[in-house]
Parts: structure tokens; sequence; C-alpha cells
């Protein structure tokens, strides 16, 4: 308790360009517990470990192997569980969900898409599934119908604190850049009065007081991590935007690199924030996203939420997302050096004293 938290990357001393600690220069600790590891990819966790001075420092690996994989190359995590090459303890009681909640988004890893809960006390239900709209348009609409007249009005979530907006691509009518745009104009003109201008095609949106926003990559010089979400507080007409990052007030001025670093974020990819929870979560699923659908991805999704998740989609594309098994085809050099480690471990074990000497 009160040890600071950090991101590797601020660990290990990384100004965008080298590193600070390494096997000359290790971290200085008894215990490294390293979390959300399944987010993290084999070049990373090397310049971790060449970093760790193994006789001094202990390291606990935390996370759920039945997330997402890294973005990058590897499956550090899920390799590590499935070959069992070092102690390890995997968790059967869920913190951040429970119940039919639990109990529902546990079900995805088997293949199965539970339909909206029976009724419940009080207005809120904490698994909805509206699996009707094969057009992508409509499935759209009534996203936003959604949040025009029901989110806050009937379930009473805040628009913009309460509510994540999930889906696995940025482009189409149901990527993030079209759905932002759309619920940008929305709760503008929803909770604020304020009239946003037509996004011209191929132009971004302007933040406007008010607006979600999410940091997309690493700002060593404002401090603001990648994914990190806020909330502007201000924005002068020259571009310069003021944000509220939990508590933490950040200035970029008009005209800037760093506000290319920062979009809206009311809707955000699954991967964007994995490793984060909401109250709520709205999970897109449409049969026009089936190339990149899979049962690991629907999984993370929906584990986002705390209290309530929203399927929105079609059913085939509903079902198609939790059938497909994709996570199980990326092949790992790692996994063949761990079950090398272990084969040789259960030789080592079963063979008597005498023949080890």
């Amino acid at each position: 308790m009160g040890h600071e938290a950090s991101t590797i990357h601020r660990l290990l001393g990384f100004n965008g360009h080298t590193y600070s600690r390494d096997a000359l220069n290790p971290i200085d600790a008894d215990i490294l517990v390293v979390d959300e590891v399944s987010m993290m990819d084999v070049p990373l966790a090397w310049r971790l470990f060449q970093a760790v001075d193994r006789t001094r420092t202990a390291v606990v690996l935390v996370g759920d192997h039945n997330q997402l994989p890294p973005v990058g190359p590897g499956n550090l995590l899920r390799d590590l569980v499935r070959s069992m090459a070092i102690p390890t303890t995997v968790l059967t009681r869920i913190i951040r969900q429970a119940g039919v909640l639990k109990e529902n988004s546990t079900a995805i890893l088997s293949g199965e898409v539970r339909p909206t809960s029976a009724s419940f006390v009080g207005a809120r239900r904490p698994w909805y599934v509206i699996d009707k709209f094969t057009d992508r348009e409509d499935v759209r609409r009534m996203l936003l119908l959604l949040f025009q007249e029901v989110l806050q009005e009937r379930l009473g979530y805040d628009l913009i604190r309460e509510i994540q907006v999930l889906t696995p691509t940025h482009k189409g009518p149901l990527g993030t850049v079209e759905l932002n745009i759309e619920l940008q104009r929305l709760l503008q003109r929803k909770l604020f009065g304020v009239d946003v201008p037509t996004v011209e095609p191929g132009h971004r949106a302007r933040p406007y007081p008010g607006d979600k926003v999410i940091q997309t990559k690493n700002d060593y010089d404002l401090g603001i991590m990648n994914g990190a979400m806020g909330a502007v507080v201000d924005a002068t007409p020259d571009g310069s935007l003021s944000i509220d990052f939990d508590g933490r007030r950040v200035e970029i001025k008009g005209g800037s690199d760093a506000l290319g670093n920062i979009q809206l974020a009311y809707a955000t990819t699954i991967h964007k924030v994995q490793g984060s929870e909401f109250p709520c979560a709205v999970v897109i699923a449409h049969k026009s996203h089936s190339f990149m659908h899979h049962r690991n991805l629907l999984y993370t999704a929906v584990t986002r939420a705390k209290e309530s998740v929203i399927l929105l989609g079609d059913r085939w594309g509903i079902d198609n997302c939790a059938a497909k098994r994709q996570v199980d085809r990326r092949n790992t050099f790692l996994s063949f050096l761990l079950h090398a480690v272990a084969d040789s471990v259960a030789h080592a074990l079963r063979q008597g004293p005498e023949d080890q000497r």
C-alpha cells in the first residue's frame, strides 16, 4: 500500500526513443507486480525482463488470458498459463462483475450468448441483447435512440461518464469515427444546447467543451499516456484545448502536434479500452465486422462493464463473434520454447537420482 503505480514504459524510463532501465541499471524493487499482462507484447516483455535483477526482484504477472492478445507480436500470458512453466494460479472469483452479468460474460468463452435477462428489481437489467437489425444504418439509429431516450431517462446513467460504446473498428458506419461524430452532435445538443456543425468527409470532429476524449499515443512531455480518458473543459477558437484527465488539468495549444493525439471517445475500439471498466458498456456486434470477430474480442468487450451490458447488432453477427476462436490460431515461438522447457522438467522429474547423476 502507498506505492505509486506506473506504466511499464515509464517504469523503464522510456523517453520516446531510449530506455534508461536495462540490465546495467535494473529496476529498484523487491517485488514487481505487472498488471494487464494480456496486453503486453514480446518486445516490451523483453525490455521489462532485461531490466529485472532476478537475484533480488520477484515478479508477479497478473491478467486475464481469455482477453484479447496484445496488438503487437506474441501471446505472452496465454502461453505462460497454458505451459504451466512458472507457478500459476487461475482465479475464479470475479470482483468487477457478479451474478447474471458474470455468468453471461463467462458463457461467451463456451460460445454461448444468452438472451436479455429476465425482469429485475429496479429499471436496470445486467444484460440486454438487441439483435434484430441486419442493416448497419438501423443499428446506428437504435444506438442514437438509446442515447436520446433510454440510457439516461429510463436507466439513469450519466451519458458521458458512465456509458461507453465499444466497437471492433474505426472505419465504416459502425466504426468509432462515424459513431463519435453522430454521438457528439446528439449529446452536445441534448446536454449543452450546442449545435455542432457538419463534419466534412475525411475531416476530424473538433472537440467542444463537455466532450469525452481519449489520448491515443503516449505523450511524455504532457505526461498523458495512451488510453487516458478525459473531458474537455475549454476549447478556444484557435484550437487550444483544456482537458481534465481524472482531476489533472492539461493544456494543449492550438496547432501543436499533441492535438493530433486527442480524439472523441464516446465510442472506442474494444482494443483501446482493454484494462478499463465502465458502469455500462454498449457493445456493437454486427455481421459487417465479421472479419474481425472472435470469441475473445466479445468476451473482452462485455467484461468492461460493471453493471450492465447492451449487445447491439444482428443475431448472426453476435453468434458468429462468440463462435470464432481466432486467438487459438496465433502461433508464437515462445509457446514452443515453454513446452520444450516443461517437457525437460517433466523428464527430469521422472528420472531417479541415479539417472540424474
